[in-house]
């Protein structure tokens, strides 16, 4: 029995081994050249535009539930009330999701196509407009949310909001000006 398996080991050993020692190393790339390190640019917040409000209600769909459901730790009563609220809710998301993605897809169509100021100023207030009604539908759903809970379920709520809007509270509205280049730089 050892015997089979000093033979096996050894066979083994003997039919990798050539391939180990004749293999090929890849050829070497030539390395890239160092790209020169660009002094720090001091961003000025006021001059990025603000996250969009829509991702602060995430959580109110139907696919998160069950977070919903646990992190409020909802009662037996009001759970299958809790999940009615957001299937009938689902359906208007739906329609008006597809109306913000309608509008947005139209936007960036004509805006790399040759359009007039006025089509795109249009477009522009279709798309914002789109944004808005489903902000708001996510909004009244979030409130009929809010009048099935209790006071202690209603902190949970909005610890769960205070971590949703924390991209907000994150930078500051505004910021001291960057500081002047030195002197004699271009």
């Amino acid at each position: 029995m050892r015997r089979n398996l000093y033979v096996l080991v050894l066979a083994c050993a003997l039919v990798t081994a050539p391939g180990a020692v004749f293999a090929e190393t890849p050829p070497r790339t030539p390395a890239t050249p160092a790209i020169p390190a660009s002094p720090p640019r001091m961003i000025d917040p006021s001059t990025v535009p603000a996250p969009s409000v829509l991702a602060a209600l995430r959580f109110v769909t139907l696919a998160s539930y069950p977070i919903l459901e646990t992190g409020l730790k909802l009662t037996d009563e009001q759970k299958p009330r809790g999940r009615d609220l957001l299937e009938k809710a689902e359906a208007r998301f739906k329609t008006l999701i597809q109306a913000q993605r309608n509008a947005g897809r139209a936007f960036v169509e004509a805006l790399v196509s040759k359009t007039d100021e006025a089509r795109m100023i249009s477009l522009a207030q279709a798309t914002t407009k789109a944004d808005a009604d489903l902000i708001v539908e996510k909004v009244k759903t979030l409130n009929a949310l809010r009048a099935l809970l209790t006071d202690e379920q209603k902190s949970a709520l909005n610890l769960m909001l205070e971590r949703t809007t924390m991209m907000w509270k994150a930078v500051p509205a505004s910021a001291p000006a960057p500081p002047p280049p030195p002197a004699g730089a271009k």
